[in-house]
């Protein structure tokens, strides 16, 4: 069985699969700031920090582009390379085709942002954890 065949008989799995690799992404934002400063605690505060707003944006730039916020752009773009040959096919009449035709594709996208808030979320956590150890530990060496 392909594995593209596999996930779509098991949604769940791949929203699992899809927020483990998403984690990883983050994982590695994080250890490159932990790893480039001083490895101290609050440099794990700052990466994870880190790790949590590049997913949030991400996943908050996928609802905008769901909505189609920047679909006269993508428009411009898949209509470019034929103005650039001679005879060439137009792919789309024109932007309102293109938004009906994009209308359908967003329906079965419509709550992709989730695994980038989900990943995101776990990152939030990890950093106020973070956060809090850190004033511990510094509350006790001023102590």
């Amino acid at each position: 069985m392909k594995l593209k065949t596999y996930f779509e008989i098991h949604p769940y799995i791949f929203r699992i699969t899809k927020i483990i690799c998403i984690s990883i992404l983050g994982l590695a934002l994080l250890l490159i700031v932990y790893f480039c400063k001083t490895r101290a605690l609050v440099d794990a505060c700052d990466g994870s920090f880190l790790a949590f707003g590049c997913l949030f944006g991400w996943g908050s730039l996928k609802i905008i582009v769901n909505n189609g916020a920047f679909d006269s752009v993508a428009y411009s773009f898949a209509n470019m390379f034929s103005t650039w040959q001679k005879n060439a096919p137009i792919k789309y009449k024109d932007l309102i085709e293109y938004k009906e035709i994009r209308a359908q594709k967003r329906k079965k996208k419509k709550f992709e942002f989730i695994e980038w808030y989900v990943s995101s979320g776990i990152y939030l956590i990890s950093a106020i954890v973070c956060l809090i150890c850190y004033n511990i530990q510094i509350s006790q060496i001023t102590m």
